[in-house]
């Protein structure tokens, strides 16, 4: 692991310190890594319900910004795509290496262009009566950018309740990525953070 300073990297919200200092760590220790995010940052940054949120999009883009990488974030809501470049200009985060997208994350991740080394997967939510189309949604955004992660390619789900069972939005993905021995868990909490298997490696 690489030891990084957080010192000007925006908050992190919510349960999720750890898990994203874990994944920021991971991006950090690639060398101009391809950064993806499925489900962006959705709220106005003065909204007081933003703590629930995790506060992603801009921390995802301070990172690639300090290793000279590319962040690709993409929803299919207007308002968040909007409320999400707003966040990334009041942090200072909006750079040429940052892209946001408007479109369906599954249709993005099979129309992006270039080698994946990092995917935070996050779009549709876990609610009530939508559970099974949420880890469905996942599942398939996921075999979607499975043909493009380079070995060594990190992975990661929101909003996990269960970590025995992964119930919760990657409920579907982690189970099918755990089966295929191509992947390992290198976080679990309530964010799951994967490791995509280098050939050769015993780890």
């Amino acid at each position: 692991m690489v030891d990084i300073s957080f010192e000007g990297c925006p908050p992190i919200y919510s349960g999720r310190v750890d898990s994203f200092k874990r994944f920021v760590a991971e991006i950090m220790r690639k060398v101009n890594p391809s950064v993806v995010e499925i489900g962006i940052f959705r709220k106005e940054v003065t909204d007081p319900g933003i703590a629930g949120d995790g506060g992603s999009s801009p921390i995802l883009a301070w990172a690639v910004n300090k290793v000279s990488g590319t962040l690709d974030c993409c929803d299919i809501n207007e308002v968040s795509v909007a409320n999400c470049k707003k966040a990334l200009e009041y942090y200072g985060q909006f750079t040429s290496n940052v892209h946001v997208h408007l479109m369906d994350g599954k249709e993005f991740v099979e129309n992006y262009p270039n080698p994946i080394d990092v995917i935070y997967i996050d779009g549709l939510d876990f609610s009530p009566n939508k559970r099974e189309d949420s880890m469905k949604w996942h599942l398939a955004v996921f075999k979607a950018a499975e043909p493009k992660l380079v070995p060594g390619a990190v992975i990661m789900f929101d909003d996990i309740f269960d970590t025995e069972t992964w119930f919760g939005k990657g409920g579907m993905a982690i189970p099918y990525m755990l089966d295929s021995g191509k992947y390992e868990v290198l976080y679990k909490g309530y964010q799951v953070i994967l490791k995509k298997r280098i050939p050769g490696n015993i780890s």
